[in-house]
Formats: structure tokens, sequence, C-alpha cells
């Protein structure tokens, strides 16, 4: 089963456990429809005038349309419909069952409150489309209620009515805007766990063992690795940052000569060119070094390291590797970063000697 494969079939239980919800949502309306009849029939409230007339129209109506309801979405959610119908289904039942509750027991401000469970509801789908139509007939379906409310209930004044819905409107307004951040937040998320998880399978793919010779495909495997470089949109070339104890040097930039950053052009006379210090902004040389620094700590690495990274077009920096005994001759990079900060070659290899004494001497 694949990513996607995977993330549909959790919708779908997801869908399962909201539909179970719903039974339960319906159940207990039904409970409280009971209740209420029964404590103002305790407490003479002389509101119930007729019990055949509240019993039919107050308890068994709603109740009815709402098992009506829920069965409609039980069918389209169990059943052969499209995902997308199915999640519309359950939504629009949810939004009946709210618009029952407003019309029986009158639009107040509780009952308008109800039109923002079917909002967060649709955020669990993952659809911004889906949540601003869900919000619409939310407002919607509000004003619906007050309209019918006034049929089946006199007891509030249409002033409060009205009140009470602009005060819901803003509520549901309120909430659909948070929802359509966190709907960002988490389809930005999606976005990258799926495109990572995407590599990995082709990469894994690409090392298959051949059934004859039993070796790898390396080819194929570079040939995907390069082609997942080409599609981060790199903006820079590669970026080495060297750590020297507790302090990161200034990054190096590495521009291959020729597209891609290949074994001629790290190898190579020529096959590249080295511009200490990076050319690049000091928030973006500091994000490199503060990560250069994170990665060197949690290897465990003490006396010296130099970590790879590319920065992508939205800024992000993307570690590559971390080499725990980078090339320390004089034409290396190590020494080419610690030239940067008035540290010539004799001067580094001293430190690194003494840091690396002072460590075996610590035990």
């Amino acid at each position: 089963m694949n990513v996607e494969e995977e993330y549909l079939s959790l919708q779908e239980q997801c869908r399962k456990k909201i539909l179970k919800s719903v039974y339960i949502m319906t159940g207990v309306l039904f409970g409280m429809e009971i209740l209420i009849y029964v404590l103002m029939k305790a407490f003479h409230t002389g509101m119930v005038e007729n019990d055949l007339n509240y019993i039919l129209f107050y308890i068994l109506t709603p109740s009815l349309i709402n098992v009506g309801c829920v069965l409609a979405a039980r069918f389209a959610v169990l059943g052969e419909c499209t995902v997308q119908r199915k999640s519309q289904a359950l939504i629009l039942c949810i939004l009946c069952i709210c618009l029952v509750t407003a019309t029986f027991h009158g639009l107040f401000l509780m009952t308008s409150c109800t039109f923002v469970i079917p909002i967060i509801v649709s955020i669990m789908f993952d659809s911004r489309r889906l949540t601003g139509g869900t919000t619409a007939l939310s407002v919607l379906f509000m004003l619906i209620g007050a309209c019918t409310a006034s049929l089946f209930d006199n007891t509030w004044s249409l002033k409060y009515r009205i009140l009470s819905g602009l005060v819901g409107a803003v509520l549901i307004v309120m909430t659909s805007t948070v929802c359509m951040s966190l709907l960002y937040l988490n389809e930005e998320k999606n976005a990258i766990i799926r495109k990572s998880c995407r590599m990995n399978e082709e990469m894994q793919h690409a090392l298959k063992r051949d059934a004859m010779t039993g070796l790898y495909n390396h080819t194929e495997f570079y040939k995907r690795l390069d082609q997942h470089y080409r599609e981060c949109h790199v903006q820079s070339g590669q970026l080495t940052v060297a750590v020297l104890g507790d302090r990161a040097l200034p990054p190096i930039e590495i521009l291959p000569a020729e597209r891609g950053f290949d074994y001629a052009a790290k190898y190579q006379a020529g096959g590249a060119r080295e511009v200490c210090p990076a050319p690049v902004t000091e928030e973006e040389a500091g994000l490199v070094q503060d990560l250069a620094l994170r990665v060197h700590t949690a290897l465990g690495l003490e006396v010296y390291s130099r970590a790879d990274f590319i920065l992508d077009g939205e800024g992000r920096a993307w570690c590559l590797e971390v080499n725990s005994l980078p090339g320390m001759t004089p034409g290396s990079l190590i020494p080419k970063a610690a030239a940067a900060v008035g540290m010539d070659y004799p001067t580094l290899c001293e430190e690194i000697v003494g840091r690396s004494y002072h460590l075996k001497r610590r035990g």
C-alpha cells in the first residue's frame, strides 16, 4: 500500500468514526428532548399545554428527521460513492441535524453555535473548498432556522433571534478562518511528507537487486537522486559548513562547472569553484551554521566536522551529509573556512591536535 492509499484509508476510518459520533449525537438529542419534557412537566412551567402535540411536534418529529438524516449519511459513507461525495453527505447530515435543533428549539445563541460543528468536521478531510462550502451552508441553514423556528416556537422575540443569528454568524466566520489557517498548514505539511515518501519509495525501487547478478542498480539510483535534486528548485550551489569545537566557521559555496554536482565536479581539477565566504544573506548563513552546530552536537562529534547543505527556493536548508573526518590538506575546505576568520593552516592544525589531545586525556 503506497502513501496515497494509506491516506485514503485513514480518511475512510475518520468518516466512519464521525458517523458513529453522529449516531451518539442523535441519541443524545432524543434524550434531551425527553428530559426537557419531563422537567417542564415536573416544575409545572405551563409551556406544555397539550401532551400529545408536544410529544408529536417536539420529540417524535425532530427525532425522526434526525434518524432519516443519519440513515442517508450512513448509506453514502458505507456505500460505493466517491470519496468527495461521502464527505459531503456526512457534513450535510450534520448541517441538517443542526437545522432541526434550531427549528424546534428556537434560534437562540446556544443552538446557533451548533453550526460551527460541521465546519470543524470539514477540516478533517483536508479540503479548503469543502470547508468554504460548509461555511456558506452553515450561515444559510442558520438563517433558514431563524425562519422555521418561528413556526414552532414563539418563546423568543424576533429581535432576540436576529441578534443571536448575528452572533452565530460571527462565530461561524471566526471558526472558518481558523480552520482555513489550519488547513493551509496541514496541506503544506502533507505536501512535504508525500514528496519525501515518494522519493523514498522511488529510491527503494531504484536500489532493488538485479535478479540475475544480485547487484544493486546504482545507475538508476543516482539517476533518481539527480531528478529529485533538480525538483528541489535549488537556489544556490552546495553549501558546506565546517564546525570547529563549539563554533561554526563561515559557509563555503561549491559551484560545479557543469550542471549537476557529480564525481568529476567534486574530485577533478576545475570541476567546481569554491567561494568563501558563500555569497548568501546573513539569515541564510546563520541558518546553515546553526544547523551544522546542532547536527555536530546531535551526532556526538567534538573536535571538528563538516556538514553539506543545499538551499531550496523557499529558503529552507536541506542537510545532505555530515563528514566526521573531512579532508585536511592546505587546499581542503576546512582550511579555507578557517582562513576566512583569520586562522592560518598551522594554527588550525594546532587547534585540532590540541582539542584531540585534551579529549583523549579526558578519557
